[in-house]
């Protein structure tokens, strides 16, 4: 079976949804002078996702392209779709809204054990230690749980009616921008791909002794390839890449390692330039002229 078949990923992290029609239902909006938001509630299998979708005031009569916004870690269960959309904690962290301004439609959902999902009955970080638990007792991980919602979400986007569903991109710094790149392996739909300070090499994650996110670690996958493996059901699509040198989460010279590993493969299949490190003398962090650079990657790359 060829290695960039999707079989093959699934074999390694578990089946994951097929695409499919999600219907939403409107629960709420409000608006400023620049941006609408509309939230709203989504019911893919047994649990309800509520979700923020962020649009231009004065956008045009056409689809808008779009890009699904995901949250960062950050220890902050309380804090997720809230974040990216500026209403609550870091206000570098309000990509939705710096894209919704550029002329996008931006998707904003809650992940797993955060804000509107939180589970009930349990404090914050134990919830995620037993969600990763309950579902490595069922055989799959809290990875093959982030991937299914978010290829929900995004069947999810194709019932908005503004939204082109041919232009979908995606963004997240942290935890996001380690889904960035996880989301892009599963799914093909995602064109373009953003990630901030989001992963490192396993290698240099654990000669630095760094505890990570639970969902990074996939026992069937993780104890065979490191993340560079996954640029194989990426490529030829654009993936930008945005590091700290002075992260003391995602070590840079493990940054360093994936992108040299992956930019092989992007290389053998002749779109060397749409794979992308942008390094910046900063620490784990989404600074302004970050977020400036990743406005132009995808400016450059789904708009018409």
């Amino acid at each position: 079976m060829p290695t960039n078949n999707r079989r093959t990923l699934e074999a390694l992290i578990g089946k994951l949804p097929r695409p499919k029609k999600i219907a939403y239902t409107r629960i709420g909006s409000f608006s400023d002078d620049e941006l609408t938001y509309e939230k709203i509630e989504y019911l893919p299998l047994d649990e309800p996702v509520r979700a923020y979708i962020v649009r231009p005031r004065n956008k045009s009569k056409r689809r808008l392209p779009v890009v699904y916004c995901h949250h960062q870690h950050n220890h902050q269960f309380f804090l997720g779709k809230r974040e990216v959309i500026g209403r609550g904690g870091d206000p570098k962290q309000a990509y939705a809204c710096a894209l919704a301004r550029k002329g996008y439609l931006t998707f904003a959902p809650d992940a797993r054990c955060f804000e509107e999902r939180m589970i009930p009955g349990l404090k914050e970080e134990r919830a995620e230690v037993f969600e990763f638990a309950r579902l490595l007792w069922e055989g799959k991980s809290l990875q093959w749980q982030l991937l299914a919602d978010i290829k929900n979400g995004i069947s999810c986007i194709s019932s908005i009616p503004d939204a082109d569903a041919s232009r979908i991109g995606f963004m997240g710094h942290s935890l996001g921008g380690q889904e960035a790149l996880f989301a892009a392996a599963a799914d093909p739909r995602i064109k373009v791909a953003v990630s901030s300070c989001g992963f490192s090499s396993y290698k240099a994650i654990f000669e630095h002794k760094i505890p990570q996110n639970l969902a990074l670690y996939v026992p069937s996958f993780t104890n065979k390839h490191d993340v560079d493996f996954l640029f194989r059901f990426i490529a030829p699509r654009p993936f930008l890449i945005m590091a700290g040198k002075l992260d003391g989460i995602f070590p840079y010279e493990g940054v360093l390692d994936v992108f040299k590993k992956g930019g092989r493969i992007y290389g053998k299949r002749n779109v060397p330039g749409n794979l992308k490190l942008l390094s910046f003398d900063t620490g784990h962090e989404l600074s302004e002229e970050m977020m400036i650079e990743a406005c132009r990657w995808f400016d450059s790359r789904l708009k018409p």
